[in-house]
């Protein structure tokens, strides 16, 4: 779910309302956009406070000091951080391989990293060269939704 350009914290229950036929189905919502949740006045809060009655999982980028994850986990929302997203134009191959190292040095420390990506062949070419490679060995690589679906099964 994509929330508009300008998007006000009042907006926020208009566009999930207006979301609510594709959240009913969903296990998660997700900010498309790097950061622009959290840089908005209120619309984490908002957003939080609603996702407590719908029970989703809510996947915020890091940015600042991540007042987004660590609100929603205050008031009893399951947030998650994104560590990375790979879909910049402009990145080839071998810096989509560098940045999976860095998620991969990041997930042992922290024991986990979400970094997403549209599949494109660009991408899923750097996915199978960095899988052969040192950093990856140590990681267990699973599709964000499989994660997201045992996370539903044991709230269940």
């Amino acid at each position: 779910m994509d929330y508009p350009e300008g998007v006000k914290a009042d907006d926020i229950e208009v566009v999930l309302l207006s979301a609510q036929e594709n959240i009913l189905v969903a296990v998660a919502v997700m900010d498309w956009r790097p950061g622009m949740v959290q840089e908005a006045e209120g619309i984490t809060t908002r957003t939080s406070d609603l996702l407590q009655t719908t029970e989703h999982i809510w996947l915020l980028y890091e940015t600042g000091l991540n007042t987004g994850p660590q609100y929603s986990t205050k008031v009893g929302v399951t947030a998650k951080t994104i560590y990375r997203a790979l879909d910049d134009q402009k990145r080839d191959e071998r810096t989509i391989r560098r940045y999976l190292d860095g998620a991969a040095f990041r997930d042992r420390q922290r024991s986990h990293s979400i970094v997403v990506a549209r599949a494109i062949s660009l991408r899923i070419n750097a996915l199978k060269i960095w899988n052969l490679q040192e950093p990856s060995i140590s990681v267990v690589k699973v599709p964000l939704s499989k994660v997201l679906l045992i996370k539903i099964k044991v709230l269940e």
